[in-house]
């Protein structure tokens, strides 16, 4: 059995290229348009239940760095994250109803962008 892991490529899509596809049950999808990132080393997702009175949701987080001093555009803007898992598949941060505000943090050399989401279901690696 082939093992899948997330790969250092990820993009970065505006909400406005997206967000109707998801509302009619397209599939995600990397739209033309959207930012193709690298990162420099690993890209971090996390995703852990919360439970309360309404349910369960999934709190999902994102990270990765990147040489790339042209993504501080993204700081503040709400955008969905994809990323590519080593077998070629994309993985979305986002749903129909929403999608996470970047964050992005300049550092020497490097910017480091992160985003939070809460989903209703997990992402399956």
């Amino acid at each position: 059995m082939q093992k899948t892991f997330i790969s250092h490529r990820f993009h970065i899509i505006p909400q406005d290229l997206l967000s109707g596809y998801l509302k009619e049950g397209i599939l995600p999808f990397v739209p033309e348009g959207s930012q193709e990132v690298s990162a420099l080393g690993k890209v971090e997702f996390s995703q852990e239940p919360d439970i309360d009175d309404h349910g369960t949701s999934w709190a999902q987080n994102f990270a990765a760095t990147s040489d790339d001093p042209s993504l501080s555009r993204w700081n503040g803007v709400r955008a969905f994250i994809a990323f590519r898992m080593t077998d070629g598949s994309v993985r979305l941060i986002g749903n129909g109803y929403g999608c996470p505000v970047i964050t992005v943090t300049p550092h020497a050399g490097a910017v480091r962008i992160s985003a939070e989401f809460k989903a209703f279901e997990p992402i399956l690696l």
